[in-house]
């Protein structure tokens, strides 16, 4: 049964509970209040040990959260979140980050579909491993970890924003990079379509790379 402790110095109750192996789980609630503290902790063991269907979790905590805040619970289809996401990154990072970014979840997006217009809470592990071995056999294993990394950073924000309850890319591993011969070399067919587009500087370095 989900309990309440106090670190020290801390004016917040933590929520401690099992989780569905058995694990002692901790989370602070965000609450002074040990009555509201304690209907968190509840709904956290509850989530932990599955024991409530995805959208009826999320209408649970919707309305606990009604409770404890005053105010709605965030929603967000998976397409306005990356939009909004991307609104902060653009002030945060380097012009070439940001368009690597928007580029990965440009990717994300297409993969989903029709899936891009749910809510991002609906979005599931099994989601984000198809995302991820989708394009494993036709690019490199940097390219695939480096989108997956994009798109683990975006689930990592929704959740302490209040739109998910778990995060679904937190267990989805990267592509091993075992094979380093994959690459094959240019055909000549490529090799003089790359000359023919080529400015004099390109098509000299090209040369001196053949």
């Amino acid at each position: 049964m989900a309990s309440l402790t106090k670190k020290p110095h801390s004016k917040y109750w933590f929520a401690c509970f099992r989780d569905l192996d058995g694990r002692q789980r901790r989370r602070s609630t965000g609450e002074t209040n040990e009555k509201k503290a304690r209907d968190i902790a509840q709904h956290c063991e509850q989530v932990a040990q599955r024991k409530l269907k995805p959208h009826k979790a999320r209408e649970t905590l919707s309305e606990l959260y009604r409770q404890v805040y005053g105010e709605s619970l965030p929603a967000a289809s998976v397409r306005q979140y990356i939009k909004d996401w991307l609104a902060i990154k653009e002030h945060e990072t380097a012009p070439a980050t940001y368009a690597a970014y928007q580029k990965s979840t440009d990717k994300f997006l297409a993969y989903l579909w029709i899936d891009a217009e749910r809510d991002i809470a609906e979005i599931r592990q099994t989601h984000v491993s198809g995302f991820r071995n989708s394009p494993a056999k036709k690019v490199a294993p940097g390219t695939v970890n480096f989108d997956l990394r994009c798109i683990r950073m975006l689930f990592k924000a929704a959740r302490p924003d209040g739109y998910i309850l778990e995060d679904p890319a937190e267990f989805v591993g990267s592509v091993k990079r075992e094979n380093r011969n994959w690459r094959r070399p240019f055909s000549l067919k490529e090799i003089q379509s790359l000359l023919s587009i080529a400015n004099p500087e390109w098509k000299s370095l090209i040369k001196f790379g053949l």
